[in-house]
Parts: C-alpha cells; structure tokens; sequence
C-alpha cells in the first residue's frame, strides 16, 4: 500500500458540515479537471507549494514548477476517462481516489488527490499518480 494510500486507511471522518459541502464541490472539479487534461483547473485550486509524485517518489513544487510538471503529464499521458472512484473526508481535509485511462492505455493509472482547506479555499496539495499494481 503507498504511503498516501494509507492516510485513508488512518483518519477517521469529520461529522459533514458547510465546509464539507464545499469541499465536496472542490472534488468535484478537480475531478472534472482530471478527466479533461486542465491543469490550469488544477493549479487555480492549488497550494502556492504542492506535492506531486508521478511513477516515483514525491517532492514539493512550486505552482509554476508544478505547472510545468503537471502539463508534461497531460502531453504525455493524454486523458481518455477519469473515473473518481472515492472520496473521504476528514479531519484535516479531503482525501480522493479514482482512475485515470489515458489515450491508448490498457489499464488505469491509480490517482490520489489531497486538499486541505486554507482560509476558505479548499487547495490541492498533493496529488499522486501510480501504475496500477504497484503498491
């Protein structure tokens, strides 16, 4: 199991409340940002430092190193589906998992998704992509 992974394994839930709702919303384009390849969508929502692992371990990048890496990505790897498979919430934020089918692929890629409320905006700070089977 990947480290991320287990942050679901190990939190309990939050009782839902406003923020939750919008949250909610916030996974909710995120994901719609993921299966149309928008990662200007995803760094809008963005803290001003991310963590992002793709095949590897994760470092910290900063929004216009994470624009970069996030749109050789995409180029890469061009979506086909992005099917968001579950969604937690928790005391210290939104945890989301789903699958990702690129163009021409014969399995998903596994995708991890953190946001962490700031303010009042929720922010994508982690996101985590693995082949599937590698855990």
């Amino acid at each position: 199991m990947s480290r991320f992974a287990g942050c679901f394994l190990l939190m309990g839930a939050a009782t839902p409340d406003a923020s939750a709702q919008i949250g909610n919303g916030a996974i909710m384009e995120v994901q719609h940002a993921f299966a149309n390849g928008d990662f200007e969508t995803l760094l809008d929502r963005a803290s001003h430092r991310m963590e992002i692992a793709i095949f590897e371990a994760s470092r910290y990048y900063s929004r216009g190193q994470a624009r970069y890496v996030l749109k050789t990505f995409f180029q890469q790897h061009p979506p086909r589906q992005f099917v968001l498979k579950d969604y937690y919430r928790t005391t210290r934020g939104w945890y989301a998992e789903g699958d990702y089918w690129y163009v021409n692929a014969t399995r998903p890629l596994k995708v991890y998704l953190r946001l962490q409320l700031r303010g009042r905006q929720w922010e994508l700070r982690e996101v985590l992509i693995e082949q599937e089977g590698r855990r």
